[in-house]
């Protein structure tokens, strides 16, 4: 073999490579992201928010109520000293 019908062999192979990458994507790819647009679709209260949202300030609800939610969305911080174990896997006996 020459270098030349390598060069010629390694091209061919390159533009193999490079045709076969614009091919049109798979029935996976297709419907990559859908599960997360049903279920974000699925948990809309008022479908014609999604258009046309709402500008006023949400109104109508229990102070306290409200304050307990705040206390405890800030209270749930995470304990990092976990996080630093070392991980153990025992395969077999």
């Amino acid at each position: 073999m020459t270098k030349k019908s390598t060069y010629v062999t390694i091209a061919l192979g390159v533009m193999a490579l490079s045709i076969a990458a614009c091919s049109s994507p798979s029935a996976v790819e297709r419907g990559f992201g859908e599960a997360v647009r049903s279920n974000t679709k699925a948990q809309v209260y008022d479908p014609a928010t999604l258009t046309a949202p709402s500008t006023e300030p949400v109104e109508g609800t229990d102070g306290q109520r409200m304050e307990n939610v705040m206390e405890g969305l800030r209270g749930r911080q995470g304990n990092a000293d976990g996080v630093a174990e070392p991980i153990v896997i025992n395969v077999g006996d």
